[in-house]
């Protein structure tokens, strides 16, 4: 038998193990020594940022408040059963391959959705009907203009638009780009001589279509999507609109064995150059001497220092939470706190994760997405339904995740209200 301070500090040390390598829990003991970079938080974005730097020679420490790395690409098992948290889809998948191929320690595999369905990856269910999206520009149309024989011209037309404005996203780029004068005249450049783009930003999604038609029904299929940017059409930008669209107009993908591998395929590449991602401890504020980041204290008070400091974890969370609070009346750092005040919080959903005896195939389940509408009026649809959650019509979107990932054995099928 051990002494009782013996058994004590194994069942520490045990509790600090590591179940899996998107659960290595945080320890002191575990942050590798001379830290080039810290990133707080391990959302696509962190782990991505990252990886790219241990690809560079950077050693790189992630730190994650959940007991899991993986932000919403995480997934999580109940009653033996594995659910995903966030990502329900993926469209462009080539290009988007090409970067995380960069990162991942071996290939993600893909499944295409609707292998048994011709591609299709999308079912709007608008009041009593049903209306599939199927992969491929052409797929998309035909089946549309089967249903309405008299818009086909329109629906052509709007879909070469959405391809054209898609592509208008110099905006977007110029982030990459660190010097100001250059950034500068290249926004002078977009307000003054290519003016679509900034027509578009400020054109609603609702307002973009009814260019194109007056067909109240067909506007509510082609804004159907609307859950996968958040506000409804008459609320969203036409550029963030066309974007989503033309994403996945070439059909729906899902990791092979479910959402949790893509942060499982990138954290080795943070490891291999003496790097570590670590959970279940939160950062409490940030670490500035002379008005710069120079490290991060955790919660428990641990202080970790390195060259550089990147947050993850949202522009509100941090300049309102993670900056000591003697700073939050810098004029400059208050501009950003205002910045997220007046943009506000994103579209918020509920989730009710169900499992079910049996496998897909014998239960007919399909690999696509279903969008449920009650109502085409979308903006009273929410409305309502936000007056009295519990008796209202609901606005739902279902997902079979086991059905999307080929190589699963258990059964998912994760639904979301979208509130």
């Amino acid at each position: 038998h051990y002494p009782l301070r013996r058994q004590r500090q194994m069942c520490i040390r045990d509790s600090y193990k590591r179940v899996d390598i998107d659960r290595d829990r945080y320890s002191y003991r575990k942050i590798p020594k001379k830290i080039d970079t810290i990133v707080i938080g391990s959302g696509i974005g962190g782990l991505s940022c990252g990886a790219y730097l241990s690809k560079v020679g950077k050693k790189v420490l992630v730190l994650e408040q959940h007991y899991i790395a993986g932000g919403c690409m995480h997934s999580f098992e109940e009653k033996g059963v594995e659910h995903e948290t966030g990502i329900h889809y993926i469209g462009n998948i080539e290009k988007r391959k090409k970067v995380l191929d960069l990162i991942s320690d071996t290939p993600i595999e893909w499944c295409k959705m609707g292998k048994d369905t011709d591609g299709v990856y999308d079912e709007i269910y608008i009041e009593d009907k049903k209306y599939l999206f199927r992969a491929g520009e052409e797929n998309f149309i035909s089946d549309l203009v089967e249903i309405f024989p008299k818009e086909e011209e329109n629906i052509r037309k709007y879909i070469e638009c959405v391809r054209k404005v898609s592509q208008k996203n110099m905006f977007f780029n110029l982030k990459v780009i660190r010097d100001e004068w250059l950034i500068y005249l290249i926004k002078l450049y977009l307000k003054h001589f290519d003016t679509e783009y900034y027509d578009y930003v400020n054109m609603t999604a609702y307002d973009g279509i009814s260019i194109f038609t007056q067909n109240e029904e067909l506007k509510a299929v082609l804004g159907g999507q609307f859950g996968d940017y958040g506000p409804t059409p008459k609320k969203a930008n036409f550029f963030i609109h066309a974007s989503i669209v033309n994403h996945y107009l070439d059909g729906g993908y899902f990791p092979k064995g479910g959402t949790g591998v893509i942060a499982k395929k990138i954290i080795p590449t943070i490891e291999k150059n003496g790097g570590r991602v670590l959970v279940g401890k939160k950062v409490s504020q940030l670490i500035l001497e002379g008005g710069k980041v120079v490290g991060v204290e955790m919660e428990n008070g641990d202080k970790i220092r390195a060259k550089n400091v990147v947050s993850d974890a949202g522009l509100e969370n941090t300049f309102k939470y993670l900056l000591p609070p003697e700073y939050l009346e810098n004029e400059s750092i208050n501009e950003y706190v205002k910045l997220s005040e007046k943009v506000g919080p994103s579209t918020g959903f509920v989730y009710c994760f169900v499992n079910l005896e049996g496998n897909p195939k014998d239960l007919g389940l399909r690999d696509s997405n279903l969008w449920i509408y009650p109502d085409r009026d979308y903006d009273k649809l929410l409305a309502e339904f936000e007056k009295d959650i519990l008796n209202n019509p609901m606005p739902l979107f279902i997902a079979c995740t086991c059905a999307k990932a080929v190589s699963y054995t258990h059964l998912t099928l994760p639904t979301k209200r979208i509130v």
